[in-house]
């Protein structure tokens, strides 16, 4: 199928390109698909079995290996011709495949990347599988790498040792992380050799069950292998993952394709009806055009005054949402501190949670309806019809679990180091002072100018997609009459000529929304790719 819409996508790039129409962003979406990859973290604690098990899957020994952590920066490896780069900074600095492993000096190296032309990597065309530090033996800076290397969309591997498959706060953090940025995770039983047979299904159902604990869901089944013999499950298990990112990109081009297909056939039909009026006809409609652009700015003024106060109502909601859950979470807080545990992750991830649920239960609905309501005004005003207009209007933001959201591992910290100059018998008594005056006020400030930016910046986007539709609708139809009073009336033989080639052209466009398979507006936009 994506053959196919690449053809009819590369069939109307000169059509668009011919009519003045901008053809970028199906080009872009062209480039795109070609070069997309989905993101196959392999996550796990030190010495789970990870980097042995991505050398097994690759047939080579790429990565370092041992029983103290060998991967200390995310290592991302891809089919393609063979070399290795190191992200230093904003740069891509080459270095050898055999660098992998002997080591390189990684100061302010954030990620490496290396291509393989190898024979099982080339089943894989689609994916990056990503070697990781192993979780909750790094320093912070590695496992702060780590979360920004989790691009949206990812699947991730949960990699466990099978002789020792326990769910540690460090994976049960990420766990959490996964389920808000809406990830799927398999897991892994690495080192299964380990382990008789009747162990090793006891160890994958002891797995199963804790994960199913912790996120409400019980995985489907949970890949045993091994590094030095069986590794067929995990193969399988990403030769699906593969197939999941070739439909991905494939939808990401379908939706590029029918924008561009219906803002085409939208501006061909534009043409037709121009084509049979005359000159001081062509001068009118652009006239009544005008009138009507400017009829319509009073009603987008105005949904776009509700929309910001629907705006203010979230941002008071959330407030009380994050300080409602920044009081139930203080008794915890006051509890691990008291036993010199850092509480940072358990009150970042329930604060992004709360954040996230604001945003998608209030936030979001808000947002639609105001991309419903310019859509309407858009096709009453006669300013725009069909699916294009809609397309144009929607936006449908991808909060991708927060990521960047307030770390407060420093503030805790700070706690913690005053406390140990406390008595232990006053420790609760000066928690009970401190958590209220300088902890809880300081969370929640935080969380909500975070979550205020993340939700005004999806707001002026979804204002500037409507006002960009607005200008785009009016352009085709004012380029369309245009042409006819610079080209004068043309006569018979003209003019039979024109409607044929314009026929010609929209045949092209018909064919390209046919092979997308989807015309009906509300299932074609109305979901997040």
């Amino acid at each position: 199928m994506e053959n196919r819409l690449r053809e009819h996508a590369l069939s109307i790039l000169p059509i668009l390109r011919g009519n003045g129409l901008d053809a970028g962003p199906l080009r872009a979406a062209l480039d795109d698909c070609a070069e997309f990859r989905l993101a196959v973290p392999f996550i796990g604690a030190m010495n789970s079995g990870k980097s042995s098990l991505l050398n097994a899957l690759a047939g080579l020994p790429l990565l370092p290996v041992g029983i103290t952590a060998t991967t200390a920066v995310p290592t991302g490896l891809v089919f393609g011709e063979n070399g290795a780069f190191a992200q230093r900074g904003g740069a891509l600095l080459p270095i050898g495949l055999g660098d992998l492993r002997a080591g390189i000096d990684l100061a302010g190296v954030t990620m490496l990347r290396a291509s393989c032309a190898l024979p099982f990597f080339a089943e894989l065309p689609s994916l990056c599988l990503i070697d990781t530090p192993g979780l909750g033996a790094g320093t912070l800076e590695s496992e702060r790498a780590l979360r920004e290397s989790l691009p949206d969309p990812c699947a991730c591997l949960l990699v466990f040792a099978a002789d020792d498959p326990v769910v540690r706060e460090s994976e049960a953090a990420f766990l959490r992380e996964l389920s808000l940025r809406g990830a799927p995770f398999h897991p892994v039983l690495t080192k299964c050799d380990k382990l008789l047979p009747a162990e090793r299904e006891q160890a994958a159902a002891y797995l199963r069950e804790s994960l199913a604990d912790l996120t409400g869901t019980a995985p489907e089944a949970v890949a045993c292998v091994s590094a030095r013999g069986d590794v067929e499950p995990v193969r399988e298990l990403l030769r699906g993952l593969q197939s999941r990112a070739a439909r991905l990109a494939e939808n990401r081009l379908r939706q590029a394709l029918l924008l561009a297909a219906n803002q085409l056939r939208e501006y061909l039909r534009m043409r037709r009806d121009a084509a049979g009026l005359t000159v001081p006809e062509s001068a009118r409609q652009i006239e009544l055009l005008e009138e009507r652009s400017r009829l319509l700015a009073g009603p987008l003024e105005e949904q776009a005054r509700k929309l910001e106060q629907q705006a203010g109502d979230w941002e008071r909601s959330l407030a009380a949402r994050l300080a409602g859950a920044v009081e139930r979470a203080a008794p915890s807080m006051e509890a691990m501190l008291l036993c010199e545990q850092n509480p940072a992750s358990y009150v970042d991830d329930t604060l992004r949670a709360a954040a996230l649920d604001s945003l998608r239960r209030e936030l979001e609905p808000a947002l639609r309806g105001y991309q419903k309501s310019v859509n309407a005004l858009l096709r009453l005003q006669g300013v725009a019809s069909g699916l294009d207009a809609a397309a144009r209007c929607a936006v449908s933001p991808s909060w991708g679990g927060l990521a960047g959201f307030p770390d407060s591992d420093g503030l805790f910290a700070e706690i913690l180091a005053l406390l140990r100059g406390v008595p232990r018998g006053r420790r609760r008594e000066s928690l009970r002072v401190m958590l209220p005056v300088r902890v809880l006020p300081k969370l929640s400030e935080r969380a909500l100018a975070f979550t205020a930016q993340e939700g005004g910046t999806a707001l002026e986007a979804v204002r500037q997609a409507a006002g960009k539709a607005v200008r785009e609708q009016s352009l085709l139809r004012r380029a369309a009459l245009e042409e006819l009073e610079r080209r004068g009336e043309p006569n018979a033989a003209e003019q039979t000529r024109l409607l044929r080639e314009i026929r010609a052209q929209a045949q092209a466009a018909d064919a390209a929304l046919s092979a997308c398979g989807r015309e009906d507006e509300e299932d074609a936009y109305g979901t997040d790719l």
